[in-house]
């Protein structure tokens, strides 16, 4: 249910509600690099199974059902800039 509302939810909060891990926003820098998943696991040294929790850990902070949502949700959050991540 709460995934439900959650993207009602997200419009209203500011950036630095959103707290991403340091993992989580290089991940999120490779996804919006518009890396393949094999080649994330790769560069990151985690399992295929590693990278679908953090992706869905993205993807629940920011309020997004998929890759192509997250990456206008983390550009709409100020949290990247022409596919790059603001640290």
């Amino acid at each position: 249910m709460f995934f439900k509302y959650a993207n009602m939810i997200m419009k209203y909060i500011e950036r630095t509600d959103i707290t991403l891990t340091r993992r989580e926003m290089q991940i999120l820098s490779m996804l919006c690099s518009r890396l393949s998943t094999d080649e994330i696991c790769k560069k990151c040294g985690i399992t295929y199974n590693g990278l679908k929790k953090h992706n869905k850990n993205i993807y629940q902070k920011l309020g997004a059902k998929n890759r192509a949502e997250a990456e206008r949700k983390a550009l709409q959050f100020g949290l990247i800039h022409r596919g790059r991540v603001e640290s």
